[in-house]
């Protein structure tokens, strides 16, 4: 930035772009006049950091996890197929293939033993269970058999998937033993549990949730990389299922902006 051009700044704010509670970058508003920066301004600016730390997150990240190349993190490099199969009228089934990588890829590299996806339902006061997932294939039975009641559910029941949509934030529970959690067990019961957001941008689309048979759920590197990994297919569930093209454009820009207003 030429000197000319802080000397204008009168009043600034520095906004952290965060990933995962790590620092990774700095946003700063610059104004040229003196005076407060408005607490809206500051939040909508924090907002798009986030968007923006997200998405160039999964950009760099892509590469530095070869464990994870497969399926699961390459889908973007099949999304034009996908985006072709979706015109000619099979959104449904693109959808569906998207939920059972990301099922397989997360139950294989998070060490748990069942993955399950929850949807947001059209209301937004309910989530739906589109596809559940065994690291033991014999286990694996059509989504089908669950009774609807079952798999239909108001956001007012105590699911730890539900926990993570109203919090918007990953709900790890490294002990299902311990009180004072939102848990309802499945059998066979899990001794620790995370849910995962499915979020495009701002627009969380549902939740991932893995089941371990020990306590801990994980390691910190583990749900960071599952956690990229939901973000990248919330991207293009979104997609495919919404504004197709303009999602990723829209992912895009959030990238631009971070970049040129980081200083």
């Amino acid at each position: 930035m030429c000197r000319r051009n802080l000397q204008a700044i009168k009043s600034c704010a520095k906004i952290p772009i965060l990933d995962n509670n790590k620092v990774i970058g700095l946003m700063c508003l610059h104004r040229d006049r003196i005076g407060e920066i408005s607490e809206g301004a500051v939040q909508r600016a924090s907002e798009l950091a986030q968007r923006g730390a997200s998405a160039l997150m999964n950009f760099l990240y892509r590469d530095r996890l070869p464990s994870l190349r497969e399926d699961g993190i390459g889908t973007f490099d099949g999304f034009a197929e996908r985006m072709s199969r979706r015109e000619t009228g099979n959104t449904q089934q693109v959808i569906d293939e998207l939920v059972a990588e990301l099922l397989r890829t997360a139950v294989q590299h998070a060490g748990a033993y069942r993955g399950a996806v929850r949807l947001l339902y059209y209301d937004n006061d309910s989530t739906y269970l589109v596809a559940r997932h065994y690291a033991d294939e014999s286990l694996n039975t059509p989504i089908e058999n669950l009774r609807e009641e079952d798999r239909c559910l108001p956001l007012s029941e105590p699911l730890a998937a539900h926990k993570a949509i109203k919090e918007q934030e990953t709900y790890i529970i490294e002990d299902t033993e311990e009180k004072d959690i939102q848990f309802r067990p499945v059998q066979p019961r899990a001794r620790s549990h995370a849910s995962f957001l499915l979020q495009s941008g701002t627009h969380v689309i549902g939740v991932l949730g893995l089941d371990w048979h020990d306590p801990g759920a994980g390691n910190r590197a583990i749900r960071a990389a599952i956690s990229r990994l939901a973000t990248r297919h919330a991207i293009l569930i979104r997609a495919v299922n919404a504004d197709g093209l303009d999602v990723l454009v829209e992912q895009q820009i959030g990238i631009e902006s971070v970049l040129h207003y980081c200083c």
